[in-house]
Protein backbone atom coordinates (compact mmCIF):
# COMPACT_ATOMS: atom_id res chain seq x y z
CA UNK A 1 0.00 0.00 0.00
CA UNK A 2 1.37 3.37 -1.00
CA UNK A 3 1.39 6.23 1.48
CA UNK A 4 -0.29 9.41 0.33
CA UNK A 5 1.29 12.84 0.67
CA UNK A 6 -1.12 13.63 3.52
CA UNK A 7 -0.09 10.49 5.43
CA UNK A 8 3.59 11.33 4.98
CA UNK A 9 2.97 14.89 6.14
CA UNK A 10 1.17 13.62 9.26
CA UNK A 11 4.04 11.23 9.99
CA UNK A 12 6.55 14.06 9.60
CA UNK A 13 4.49 16.32 11.88
CA UNK A 14 4.30 13.52 14.48
CA UNK A 15 8.08 13.03 14.31
CA UNK A 16 8.59 16.79 14.54
CA UNK A 17 6.28 17.03 17.58
CA UNK A 18 8.02 14.08 19.24
CA UNK A 19 11.40 15.73 18.68
CA UNK A 20 10.24 18.97 20.27
CA UNK A 21 8.69 17.16 23.25
CA UNK A 22 11.83 15.04 23.69
CA UNK A 23 14.10 18.11 23.61
CA UNK A 24 11.92 20.01 26.08
CA UNK A 25 11.78 16.99 28.41
CA UNK A 26 15.55 16.48 28.25
CA UNK A 27 16.11 20.18 28.86
CA UNK A 28 13.81 20.16 31.91
CA UNK A 29 15.32 16.91 33.24
CA UNK A 30 18.74 18.56 33.23
CA UNK A 31 17.93 22.18 34.11
CA UNK A 32 15.70 21.49 37.14
CA UNK A 33 18.36 19.58 39.13
CA UNK A 34 20.94 22.17 38.09
CA UNK A 35 18.79 24.99 39.46
CA UNK A 36 18.04 23.07 42.66
CA UNK A 37 21.70 22.23 43.31
CA UNK A 38 22.85 25.81 42.65
CA UNK A 39 20.27 27.15 45.11
CA UNK A 40 21.28 24.52 47.66
CA UNK A 41 24.97 25.35 47.15
CA UNK A 42 24.23 29.07 47.57
CA UNK A 43 22.59 28.30 50.93
CA UNK A 44 25.59 26.20 52.00
CA UNK A 45 27.91 29.09 51.15
CA UNK A 46 25.67 31.54 53.00
CA UNK A 47 25.86 29.34 56.10
CA UNK A 48 29.65 29.18 55.69
CA UNK A 49 29.64 32.98 55.46
CA UNK A 50 27.65 33.24 58.69
CA UNK A 51 30.10 30.91 60.47
CA UNK A 52 33.30 32.35 58.95
CA UNK A 53 35.95 33.52 61.41
CA UNK A 54 37.89 35.85 59.11
CA UNK A 55 36.80 38.72 56.92
CA UNK A 56 38.50 37.14 53.88
CA UNK A 57 36.54 33.91 54.33
CA UNK A 58 33.31 35.92 54.68
CA UNK A 59 33.98 37.78 51.44
CA UNK A 60 34.86 34.59 49.53
CA UNK A 61 31.81 32.63 50.73
CA UNK A 62 29.56 35.62 50.09
CA UNK A 63 30.91 35.92 46.53
CA UNK A 64 30.37 32.21 45.90
CA UNK A 65 26.85 32.35 47.31
CA UNK A 66 26.02 35.33 45.09
CA UNK A 67 27.49 33.55 42.04
CA UNK A 68 25.48 30.37 42.64
CA UNK A 69 22.18 32.15 43.26
CA UNK A 70 22.78 34.31 40.14
CA UNK A 71 23.35 31.21 38.02
CA UNK A 72 20.15 29.61 39.36
CA UNK A 73 18.14 32.77 38.70
CA UNK A 74 19.61 33.01 35.21
CA UNK A 75 18.44 29.50 34.39
CA UNK A 76 14.99 30.17 35.88
CA UNK A 77 14.51 33.43 33.96
CA UNK A 78 15.80 31.99 30.67
CA UNK A 79 13.64 28.87 31.03
CA UNK A 80 10.53 30.95 31.71
CA UNK A 81 11.38 33.17 28.74
CA UNK A 82 11.66 30.02 26.57
CA UNK A 83 8.17 28.98 27.63
CA UNK A 84 6.64 32.43 27.16
CA UNK A 85 8.45 33.37 23.93
CA UNK A 86 9.50 30.08 22.28
CA UNK A 87 10.13 31.74 18.91
CA UNK A 88 12.75 34.12 20.36
CA UNK A 89 16.37 33.00 20.01
CA UNK A 90 17.51 35.12 22.96
CA UNK A 91 16.78 32.70 25.85
CA UNK A 92 18.26 29.73 23.98
CA UNK A 93 21.42 31.66 23.18
CA UNK A 94 21.59 32.96 26.77
CA UNK A 95 21.45 29.41 28.14
CA UNK A 96 23.94 28.02 25.63
CA UNK A 97 26.50 30.81 25.95
CA UNK A 98 25.94 31.20 29.71
CA UNK A 99 26.34 27.49 30.35
CA UNK A 100 29.55 27.31 28.34
CA UNK A 101 30.88 30.33 30.28
CA UNK A 102 29.92 28.72 33.62
CA UNK A 103 31.64 25.44 32.74
CA UNK A 104 34.79 27.32 31.64
CA UNK A 105 34.68 29.38 34.86
CA UNK A 106 34.37 26.15 36.85
CA UNK A 107 37.53 24.75 35.29
CA UNK A 108 39.39 28.03 35.88
CA UNK A 109 38.70 27.81 39.62
CA UNK A 110 41.86 25.70 40.02
CA UNK A 111 43.91 28.73 38.95
CA UNK A 112 41.81 31.20 40.93
CA UNK A 113 38.84 33.37 40.10
CA UNK A 114 39.27 37.03 41.10
CA UNK A 115 36.44 38.55 43.14
CA UNK A 116 35.36 41.87 41.59
CA UNK A 117 35.65 45.04 43.70
CA UNK A 118 38.09 43.51 46.20
CA UNK A 119 41.76 44.10 46.80
CA UNK A 120 43.16 41.08 44.97
CA UNK A 121 41.01 38.41 46.62
CA UNK A 122 40.86 35.25 44.57
CA UNK A 123 38.68 32.15 44.97
CA UNK A 124 40.80 29.06 44.47
CA UNK A 125 39.10 25.71 44.89
CA UNK A 126 40.71 22.35 44.28
CA UNK A 127 37.92 20.35 45.91
CA UNK A 128 35.03 18.69 44.16
CA UNK A 129 31.84 17.26 45.63
CA UNK A 130 28.52 15.83 44.49
CA UNK A 131 27.18 19.31 43.67
CA UNK A 132 29.98 19.91 41.18
CA UNK A 133 29.42 16.55 39.54
CA UNK A 134 25.62 16.96 39.19
CA UNK A 135 25.74 20.52 37.89
CA UNK A 136 28.53 19.92 35.38
CA UNK A 137 26.97 16.72 34.01
CA UNK A 138 23.55 18.37 33.70
CA UNK A 139 24.98 21.54 32.20
CA UNK A 140 26.97 19.67 29.60
CA UNK A 141 23.90 17.61 28.67
CA UNK A 142 21.46 20.54 28.54
CA UNK A 143 23.47 22.22 25.79
CA UNK A 144 22.26 19.58 23.28
CA UNK A 145 18.46 19.93 23.69
CA UNK A 146 18.74 23.69 24.03
CA UNK A 147 20.69 23.89 20.77
CA UNK A 148 18.21 21.53 19.07
CA UNK A 149 15.27 23.65 20.27
CA UNK A 150 16.99 26.80 19.01
CA UNK A 151 17.47 25.23 15.58
CA UNK A 152 13.89 23.90 15.48
CA UNK A 153 12.36 27.19 16.59
CA UNK A 154 14.51 29.19 14.15
CA UNK A 155 13.59 26.91 11.21
CA UNK A 156 9.90 27.00 12.17
CA UNK A 157 10.00 30.78 12.40
CA UNK A 158 11.78 31.04 9.01
CA UNK A 159 9.27 28.68 7.37
CA UNK A 160 6.38 30.67 8.82
CA UNK A 161 7.89 33.94 7.58
CA UNK A 162 8.32 32.48 4.05
CA UNK A 163 4.67 31.42 3.95
CA UNK A 164 3.38 34.79 5.17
Amino acid sequence: MMATATTKRKRNNNNFSFTIIFCIALYLITVIPTIYVYIEHALVEKNAHDNAKTETKKIKTSAESLLFISIALGYIIASLFMLLKPQSAVPYLAVIIGTIAIVILYYFRIYGIPIPFTEGLVITDLSSDWRDVITKICQQILIAPCTALLVIMTRTKNQYNRIS
